[in-house]
């Protein structure tokens, strides 16, 4: 259902309250709804892009990329789709010491440090 500023926009029934509920957002065109097989999620594509680029077929901007899929979970309890996976490494002392001294144990096996030596 489009708004009156002609965005698209995603609706779902629900059963419990026996409502129309709105799912995206008003500012945003949203479409072509697909359901999980499982029920979990909600996925569609919307465009929220905007990265003008200088056209080469015309002296105009021209965007690319502005549609992007998205997955809406339809519990709480449901997992995020694609978590974030922590990169942080932590290293206490002894660690840190262990590093080193494993890097040194290789420069002084290197054969760069018998070259720099001769």
């Amino acid at each position: 259902m489009r708004n009156e500023a002609g965005v698209s926009r995603l609706f779902v029934w629900t059963k419990a309250g026996g409502e129309l509920r709105q799912i995206t957002s008003d500012l945003f065109d949203a479409a072509n709804p697909a359901w999980d097989p499982n029920g979990d999620y909600l996925f569609y594509i919307s465009e929220r892009s905007y990265a003008p680029q200088i056209s080469s077929v015309e002296w105009n901007f021209a965007t690319d990329r502005s549609t992007s899929i998205f997955a809406l979970a339809l519990r709480e309890e449901v997992a995020h789709p694609f978590a974030p996976e922590s990169d942080e490494v932590t290293v206490d002392g002894n660690d840190l010491m262990a590093v080193y001294e494993a890097v040194m144990a290789s420069l002084e096996d290197s054969s760069w440090q018998k070259v720099k030596k001769v």
